[in-house]
Formats: C-alpha cells, sequence, structure tokens
C-alpha cells in the first residue's frame, strides 16, 4: 500500500519529533546522573521495548549468518557511537553536538561507495561538500584567531560519533537487505547490549558498576528517552512500509536536530553565536540532501 505524500510527511514529521525529543532528554539524563549511565539505562530499556514489538511483529525475512554478523557489528558500533555522543551531550554546546553528530551518512556514503560497491551520484557530492562546509563552519573555525583554532571537547566527541556511526548505519543496511528490518533490529539492540557492560567498564573503569541500581532504569529522562528513541525508530519503520521510495520519509525524519537544537537553547539554557548556527543548519541541510 502506497500511502499519500501528507501521511508520508505525517510519518517523517512524526520520527523527526521523536529522536529531537529523544536527544535532548538524554542530554538531561546524561547532566542529571552521567552519560555512562544514561547510556545504559536507554540501552536497556530499549532493547525490552523493541523486544515487546518482536514478539507482536517478528516479520517475514529469513535468518541467516550474513546478516547477523553485519547486525552485531552494527550494534556494536552503535553502543559505541552512543557513549561519545552523550560524552558529547554532557560536555556541550547540544546545540552543535546533535547536529554534528547526525552527520553520520557523510560517512555511511563513503563506506558503502568503497566496501560495498556503490555508485556516487552528482547530489551526493553537493551533499557532502555542504556537510564538510556546515562543520567546519558549526565548529568555530571561521570566527576565531588562526592560534585559537581548536576544537572543543564536545564537538570531538561529536566528530568521532559521527565516524562510529556511520560505520554502523552502512553495516545496517547490509543487515536489514539480509534479515528484513525487524530481525536486524532485533540482532542490533541485543548486540549493543551484550557488549554495553565490556565498553562501559573500559571507559569508566570497575567502580562505575557500584554506583549502578534498579533506580537507573526507573529515571524519568532516562525512560522518556529511551521510549522516545524506539517511538521513532517504529514511526519510520511503519513509513518506509507505506512508501514506494524512503527518499521524502528520510530527508524529513534527517531534520530531528533542528528541534534538539530548539530545546536545548530554551530547556538548557544554552547561548549560540550566529555562525554556530548557521553552521548547523547548513550541517542538515546537507544531510538531507546525502538522504534524497
Amino acid at each position: 500500500m502506497i500511502a499519500a505524500p501528507l501521511v508520508l510527511v505525517m510519518f517523517g514529521i512524526g520520527a523527526a519529533i521523536a529522536w529531537g525529543s529523544g536527544d535532548y532528554l538524554a542530554a538531561k539524563a546524561s547532566r542529571r546522573s552521567s552519560p555512562n549511565a544514561a547510556a545504559l539505562g536507554v540501552t536497556i530499556l530499549s532493547a525490552l521495548l523493541f523486544t515487546i514489538l518482536f514478539v507482536f511483529n517478528h516479520g517475514t525475512g529469513q535468518w541467516n549468518l550474513p546478516g547477523v554478523l553485519y547486525g552485531i557489528g552494527a550494534g556494536i558500533s552503535l553502543e559505541v557511537g552512543l557513549l561519545m555522543f552523550y560524552k558529547g551531550l554532557d560536555a556541550g554546546p547540544v546545540n552543535l553536538v546533535s547536529p554534528i553528530s547526525s552527520a553520520y551518512p557523510l560517512v555511511s556514503t563513503a563506506i558503502v561507495l568503497l566496501l560495498f560497491g556503490g555508485t556516487l551520484r552528482r547530489m551526493d557530492i553537493v551533499g557532502i561538500i555542504i556537510v564538510v562546509s556546515g562543520i567546519a563552519i558549526a565548529s568555530g573555525i571561521l570566527n576565531t584567531r588562526k592560534f585559537e583554532r581548536r576544537l572543543s571537547k564536545g564537538i570531538i566527541y561529536a566528530l568521532l560519533t559521527v565516524v562510529i556511526w556511520g560505520l554502523a548505519y552502512a553495516l545496517i543496511g547490509k543487515s536489514v537487505s539480509a534479515l528484513g528490518w525487524q530481525k536486524a533490529s532485533l540482532v542490533d539492540f541485543y548486540a549493543g547490549l551484550a557488549v554495553l557492560p565490556l565498553v562501559l567498564t573500559l571507559v569508566a573503569g570497575k567502580k562505575f558498576w557500584k554506583t549502578v541500581n534498579s533506580s537507573l532504569i526507573k529515571d524519568t529522562y532516562i525512560v522518556a528517552s529511551a521510549v522516545a528513541q524506539t517511538l521513532g525508530g517504529i514511526i519510520f519503520s511503519i513509513g518506509l512500509t507505506h512508501a514506494r521510495s524512503s527518499a521524502v520519509l528520510t530527508a524529513i525524519s534527517a531534520t530531528y536536530p533542528a528541534l534538539t537544537i530548539f530545546l536545548a537553547l530554551k530547556g538548557l539554557k544554552e547561548k549560540a553565536q550566529i555562525f554556530s548556527l548557521i553552521g548547523a543548519f547548513i550541517t542538515i541541510i546537507g544531510i538531507i540532501i546525502l538522504s534524497v
């Protein structure tokens, strides 16, 4: 069934609102507890929520080893990227970290071209140039003196997130093609959940686990962020089942950092320089072009 354009727009906006709200809530959770605790809580709850969904809708795709391996690689990369992203949100400013981190399609495109044998369109080249330009402007290169041009900790974490999530989403594409989105997502979630304790131990140390208790997954912001992130994925996936092409839906949903920026400026009382905001929105435009 192919939905009318207005219906697809509604699915895209719904996913963007959910993901944008989730990022903002993740920032609040990171600052109230810690980036590591927030990542753990959101990952556990997201896995549980998706498991419930999977019980009722496990898809028609068949299990196969290549798809599972791609899914495991994607899940591991997503979790490492999630840690980098939450550390970036904690370091701030959120109104820069969120849009820069969402530039991962740039890396995904390169990986697909170099490793999986894709083709590069003219619009892809335009999108890549715009994304790189937006990141450069947002990171403050243009409005600082030459000897002061260095990246803040939050932006460094955001750039690491771009690279790691770029790899993850390239692998997700291969896994979904082999297994279907339901089974691929299930493998992603549980591969990430399995590796997260090891990653947290390496990053935060064994003392971190002494502070973890059942109240972690009861934290209001962590619960809300997990629900929002999972809901965004569900809305997006349902939208794909109603569309002949994912181009419009992907383009609209990729604008989610705009909501995160707005909420951060209001709720976290962050201040943004004009060049930073311009760079952030240029990055978003580039992402949309890459998604079309």
